[in-house]
């Protein structure tokens, strides 16, 4: 099939007498109005989707899936390094009784604009409420903001997960925060994703270890045992 450059990106030539060709058109023209309109000046650069290797006929969900991979995976490459900074900034913020402190940064999308969410962990009691991570933060800011989260960066130091038992260079999301992961995924409208991607940072080393939400809970399969002595307790 034909094919043209445009100001609006790679779309078949119009010049076709075939039907089916020219419903395609119309079809790739209100896609791209549609990505546009789940992304925002600052980033449209960034996101412009490959419309030949789409799929036809997709529904809109499906459509709208697509267009916040393609953004969150662009986000992950350019706007990494500004998450990290401001969760290194924010993470001097946090209190903890043991005097371990986490920051965290998240990238969140919304219908017409996206904003940078930061948060610090708020545990100055060992056995006492309130108690709150850095990445419920983000999340509760997502939820007010009506957005989804693309990504987000976690800096604190190396701590064996209580949960889990995972050690590794770094500290990843605690149990509670997975289950706060696991109960937006079964929401039509969380705003976490299984591509919401995460970069947990060792703030001491610089050590890294990227993943995405869906990988650390297959990683993490038994929170649940946790989470129902937890709550008989």
């Amino acid at each position: 099939m034909l094919a043209r450059e445009s100001s609006k990106g790679i779309l078949p030539d119009m010049r076709t007498d075939n039907v089916g060709t020219f419903l395609l058109v119309l079809y790739m023209k209100s896609y791209e109005a549609e990505v546009k309109r789940l992304t925002v000046s600052s980033v449209q650069s960034m996101v412009f989707l490959d419309f030949r290797t789409l799929e036809v006929p997709m529904r809109r969900t499906t459509r709208r899936r697509e267009a916040y991979v393609s953004i969150a995976e662009q986000t992950r490459h350019s706007h990494v390094l500004e998450l990290q900074h401001r969760a290194t900034l924010i993470r001097s913020k946090g209190r903890h009784h043991g005097g371990f402190k986490v920051g965290a940064a998240g990238y969140v999308v919304c219908k017409h604009h996206h904003c940078i969410c930061v948060g610090a962990n708020y545990k100055p009691h060992a056995h006492r409420w309130p108690r709150h991570c850095a990445e419920e933060w983000i999340v509760k800011q997502a939820r007010k903001a009506d957005g989804v989260i693309l990504g987000m960066v976690i800096v604190a130091s190396k701590k064996i997960d209580d949960w889990s038992g995972l050690d590794l260079p770094v500290t990843i999301s605690c149990g509670f925060c997975r289950t706060m992961f696991r109960k937006e995924l079964s929401k039509p409208h969380g705003v976490v994703k299984p591509y919401t991607w995460l970069l947990f940072l060792n703030g001491e080393t610089g050590e890294r270890v990227p993943m995405t939400v869906a990988q650390l809970l297959r990683m993490t399969p038994h929170d649940r045992e946790h989470t129902k002595m937890d709550a008989a307790a």
